[in-house]
């Protein structure tokens, strides 16, 4: 006899019978037919001590973590984000001087500069949520960062439709 059948059996030797019962609601006595008698003999027995393990107290399991990971001195750091930070200071800067002065006080450009701000807000939020928010904070940031867009663009693009009507 194979292992399972053996550890299904609980190796006890003995003789043991096989049946089919036949029932169905309709029938008021079931069918019972015995088909045959098998005498079983284990010859091996279960260690019992290795069932008593699982079930004893086991050592107490270590973990080895990672050491973090090693990172810029803080001189570096700041030098990147000055470096990443320059273009969109440049930016603003030349559109200030480019620009501002054809627009009627500069309204329309401040608008127009909240509302690229306000995207990028969005683009952030966005960002943080595959990292540290849940969805159900994102959406809500999210909704109020759009009903700003909403009104802060359909003002930005009133003024820049009314300054080339002009």
């Amino acid at each position: 006899m194979d292992k399972l059948g053996s550890e299904t059996l609980n190796y006890q030797s003995g003789i043991y019978e096989s049946s089919i019962i036949i029932a169905d609601y309709s029938l008021q006595q079931p069918l019972l037919w015995t088909y045959g008698k098998y005498n079983m003999s284990f010859t091996k027995q279960p260690d019992q001590s290795d069932e008593y393990k699982l079930y004893q107290e086991q050592p107490e399991i270590k973990h080895m973590f990672r050491a973090d990971a090693k990172r810029a001195p803080e001189t570096i750091a700041w030098a990147f984000t000055f470096a990443l930070a320059a273009p969109l200071a440049l930016f603003i800067l030349s559109a200030l001087a480019l620009g501002g002065s054809k627009m009627p006080g500069g309204s329309t450009f401040l608008l127009s500069m909240i509302f690229v701000g306000i995207i990028a807000a969005m683009i952030g939020v966005i960002g943080l949520y595959f990292f540290y928010i849940s969805i159900f904070d994102a959406m809500k940031y999210l909704s109020i960062l759009g009903v700003a867009a909403i009104l802060v663009g359909k003002q930005a693009l009133r003024g820049y439709v009314k300054s080339k009507q002009d």
